[in-house]
């Protein structure tokens, strides 16, 4: 297994936890702003959210525009408001750890609200995990919190985190 595993005693058997107090992986000469620790979690904790007010809009470039069904990031983050948004070190976890990341995932981006980039052009960012649509593996992405995030972008959430 790769680095930011944890091991922890549940019970009588060992199991393996996400330390979510360490400092994320930040892209040179970007910043972290904001980051939620959030102790120990196990994977199994992690459920995916899928905002209920995404609503059909014209996105994309003005050449290429789509009617897509989203929620541009500042209407999701007031909607994840008080909502335990994990942040991004289980893209770091997941990404050193590929064999453990959720397979049920399939394709999707999904994304780690409860941690803050600062773009050098000084746009504010958040990090997805994606799996590549050819099978390729994992790779972190980011996305302006200003864009539009497509129904099919869940937020990971932690159960039994307040």
């Amino acid at each position: 297994m790769g680095e930011g595993v944890r091991v922890r005693m549940s019970g009588n058997e060992l199991a393996i936890v996400i330390d979510c107090n360490e400092p994320p992986y930040c892209p040179p000469d970007w910043e972290v702003v904001e980051h939620k620790p959030l102790g120990l979690i196990s994977p199994s904790a992690i459920t995916l959210y899928r905002s209920p007010n995404v609503v059909t809009r014209r996105v994309g470039e003005r050449w290429l525009q789509q009617r897509r069904r989203c929620i541009f990031g500042a209407e999701l983050c007031t909607e994840l408001e008080g909502h335990p948004q994990l942040n991004a070190c289980f893209i770091d976890f997941y990404l050193d750890n590929p064999e453990l990341a959720p397979q049920e995932w399939g394709e999707l981006s999904v994304f780690g609200t409860g941690t803050r980039f600062r773009h050098p052009g000084g746009g504010i960012y958040v990090a997805c995990l994606r799996r590549r649509f050819n099978g390729a593996g994992l790779q972190r992405e980011f996305r302006w919190i200003g864009h539009a995030f497509l129904e099919t972008d869940p937020v990971a959430l932690v159960n039994g985190v307040n």
